[in-house]
């Protein structure tokens, strides 16, 4: 144990270890394709991101976090494989009262089993989840389980080093990352374009609610109607008789 890593203890003590896996900058053609999106169809999508054992986020998904923030994803969340519970619980409350949500849960290394935990929960409540992605799941294999029955997409993407040991999954769009480590599969270009992409798709499908007020009919007789009719309390929208002539 050298000084390197010394090093590296001190850096992520401080905080700052998500800075060894910076996030890809958006381009102007993915900024360009959000920004298409109605705000109010961007609002209706959730998207829910969960760490592994990461306390010092190496993996930096809270940069993840802020960058689909800037692209006018604005109700993404982002926690530790240990909140799988508190997010099932969310996106059923969510569910109950956004009907036009849509839900995407990712998670890497151990929160990938974790997503996919949370997608098996809310099956029960009729949740549909619209995007599942799997970063460097080490820890799943070819299961039928991998595959919730209500998870429309399910990506499963994986990098070099000890994500050689996480197998390609049957039924899922599989993305080999070898130009990253374990850790870079969730801010990596590619994973932040596919992220884009299919937001876009997921946000297109939200119905945008028009909310201006309708008039609604009146029950009050018209000027027109009231001619010649009896005296009642709608008096007040008879025409009022000409004034006689002064005279002479």
């Amino acid at each position: 144990m050298g000084p390197w890593w010394l090093a590296a203890v001190v850096l992520a003590a401080s905080g700052c270890a998500s800075c060894l896996n910076p996030v890809a900058l958006p381009t102007a053609d993915q900024a360009s394709q959000c920004a298409a999106l109605p705000e109010a169809c961007r609002n209706h999508v959730y998207v829910f991101l969960i760490d592994g054992p990461d306390p010092f986020d190496l993996a930096n998904l809270g940069g993840v976090r802020q960058a689909l923030i800037s692209l006018g994803y604005i109700k993404t969340y982002c926690g530790q494989c240990w909140h799988a519970g508190y997010f099932q619980k969310e996106i059923c409350r969510i569910h109950q009262e956004d009907e036009s949500a849509r839900f995407v849960v990712m998670g890497f290394s151990l929160g990938a089993n974790a997503a996919r935990d949370v997608a098996a929960g809310v099956q029960a409540e009729d949740v549909t989840i619209d995007l599942l992605v799997y970063c460097g799941g080490v820890g799943l294999g070819d299961d039928p389980k991998n595959r919730p029955g209500n998870a429309t997409c399910v990506v499963n993407i994986v990098g070099g080093g000890a994500d050689a040991l996480a197998p390609a999954l049957d039924g899922v769009n599989n993305m080999q990352l070898s130009d990253t480590s374990h850790f870079g599969s969730p801010t990596h270009a590619s994973t932040l374009e596919m992220l884009v992409r299919q937001l876009t798709v997921i946000a297109s499908l939200a119905p945008v609610v028009d909310l201006r007020p309708t008039a609604e009919p009146s029950d009050s007789p018209s000027a027109v109607e009231r001619l010649n009719q009896p005296h009642d309390e709608w008096d007040f929208l008879q025409p009022t008789p000409p004034m006689p002539p002064p005279a002479p």
